[in-house]
């Protein structure tokens, strides 16, 4: 996974992944992520991350978008799907529907050679091969996380989205309280300063 951060067109697709983010979030677009299973739960965690960063998301199952969720969307809104296997059968004509919204298509999906991978407008490769039985989700999870995290980091770092903005958004809780104790310096404002 590391190597693929040297990669130039592995940067060039996480580079676009961020801005596309940015500007959702500069456009008081939202955010959408979405998947099935384990992918489904990292997907939740994102939409969660970047609603507290002020970034408006939502997360909703993958399998309930033509069921009504639809409705939610509007022109310039973004959906992040995530699925290890790039097949999964509830998430693969979906890029196709947001489309009819003018919403782009985002992924983080473990195979490049899949329908999902090659459906969406901007899209990360989160390549990872799970150990138990070849199939139980768990490298492929952490590797969805370690570039959900890189994404949030990016979009603060770019962005320059303050200390003070995530204490606001995230008063409960033992991080809540973390952060209400540190003081934020105007020679270091940003999170994770």
């Amino acid at each position: 996974m590391l190597k693929l951060f040297h990669n130039l067109e592995y940067a060039t697709h996480f580079e676009s992944f961020v801005q596309r983010i940015i500007c959702c979030r500069e456009n008081r677009n939202r955010v959408y992520t979405t998947g099935i299973g384990k992918s489904g739960i990292v997907a939740k965690r994102f939409a969660s991350t970047l609603s507290s960063l002020s970034i408006p998301s939502q997360w909703i199952h993958g399998s309930e978008w033509t069921h009504g969720e639809l409705g939610n969307l509007l022109p310039g809104d973004v959906v992040v799907l995530f699925s290890n296997s790039g097949k999964t059968p509830e998430l693969v004509n979906l890029p196709n529907v947001f489309r009819q919204f003018d919403c782009d298509v985002l992924c983080l999906v473990g195979n490049d050679d899949s329908p999902l991978y090659h459906a969406s407008d901007f899209k990360i490769f989160t390549p990872a091969k799970d150990c138990l039985f070849d199939s139980v989700p768990a490298r492929s999870i952490v590797a969805q996380e370690a570039v959900c995290n890189a994404v949030a980091e990016s979009v603060v770092a770019i962005t320059g989205i303050q200390r003070a903005t995530f204490k606001k958004n995230h008063p409960g809780g033992n991080i809540g309280a973390a952060a209400a104790k540190t003081k934020t310096s105007p020679s270091n404002p940003q999170l994770g300063k």
